[in-house]
């Protein structure tokens, strides 16, 4: 099985930063589309916490 792979890159915007993640190598359709799903979320979990 192949675990796949993410890249993160930060960049300036407007006196902030933006983040933006991409994913790759996922073994299936399925195991991508329910990972797009729940990563959302998790960085809304984040951004409560800080």
């Amino acid at each position: 099985m192949t675990s796949g792979a993410t890249e993160f890159t930060f960049a300036p915007r407007d006196g902030a930063t933006l983040m933006t993640m991409v994913q790759w190598g996922f073994p299936s359709d399925e195991l991508r589309d329910e990972h797009g799903r729940g990563v959302p979320h998790a960085f809304d979990r984040l951004e409560r916490a800080l």
